[in-house]
């Protein structure tokens, strides 16, 4: 179904406004916010009000709030960068599956504006172009059902004209589009690619096609050291990737020899 007429953009003169976009879920309605603490707050308080905001974006032009990984802070520049948050209805309760199409579809995005650049994943939220981090994703999710759907809100980060060199508040790590190019770059070019590949692939997701396999191809975590603890255990191990499984969680062999299937917040990147 196409949504175009249904869509909303709660901000005048939104530079979003000419958003085209053919899809069939995400981007059905799409709030724009010149400042919120978080998206992905905002995202939760309006499944609160209402739940049926399956495919409901919001994008914020700054947050006072930005989150990562493990709580972690995301800084960007006032309407400089993409800072939004996808609401979904999902039949996939694994949260791993969404932070999967959800680096994909970054990926693929990146593919559009950047060539001949070495565009990598690292497991389990951050893209990285040329080993230089330019996005991060991260998804929640919520014990209430819908119709026998799980509720779920995907946060997407994405560096597009962030002046990255120098700028003391950012890891020496740290790149945008715009510094890649130098050339400013527009938001509504890259918001229209970033959703349009979510949609394709959250589609094959509920179609249960195979999306970990293209994922793997861009994940640079295989051979890797990392850090872990056990559940119920302080002790640090030390192990190497071998391999991801299906649901996205690293295949990790311990000093001892025993392999270990972990998706855990403890587990570090030593390389």
């Amino acid at each position: 179904m196409n949504h175009m007429n249904k869509r909303k953009l709660y901000k005048k003169n939104s530079e979003f406004s000419n958003i085209k976009l053919n899809s069939n879920i995400i981007g059905s309605n799409i709030i724009h916010l010149s400042h919120i603490n978080s998206t992905m707050n905002y995202a939760w308080n309006l499944f609160e009000k209402n739940v049926d905001n399956n495919g409901t974006v919001i994008i914020a032009d700054e947050q006072s709030e930005g989150r990562g990984r493990n709580g972690s802070i995301w800084y960007s520049e006032k309407s400089e960068d993409i800072l939004c948050s996808i609401m979904l209805e999902s039949r996939h309760k694994n949260l791993s599956e969404l932070l999967i199409i959800a680096s994909l579809a970054v990926v693929y995005t990146l593919e559009k504006i950047l060539h001949n650049q070495n565009i990598s994943i690292k497991w389990p939220n951050d893209v990285l172009v040329n080993q230089n981090k330019i996005a991060g994703v991260i998804a929640e999710s919520s014990s209430k059902t819908f119709s026998n759907f799980s509720l779920a809100v995907v946060g997407i980060g994405l560096n597009v004209n962030l002046k990255c060199r120098g700028n003391i508040k950012l890891p020496i790590n740290t790149t945008s589009i715009a510094e890649i190019t130098d050339k400013k770059v527009s938001r509504l070019e890259i918001f229209e690619l970033l959703l349009i590949n979510f949609d394709l692939l959250f589609a094959k997701l509920n179609k249960n096609q195979d999306i970990i396999s293209e994922w793997k191809k861009y994940l640079n975590s295989i051979g890797k050291r990392v850090s872990f603890n056990l559940k119920n255990s302080n002790d640090l191990q030390i192990g190497i990737v071998e391999d991801i499984d299906e649901l996205g969680r690293l295949i990790i062999i311990d000093k001892e020899g025993k392999r270990r299937c972990l998706y855990d917040q403890t587990i570090r990147f030593i390389d």
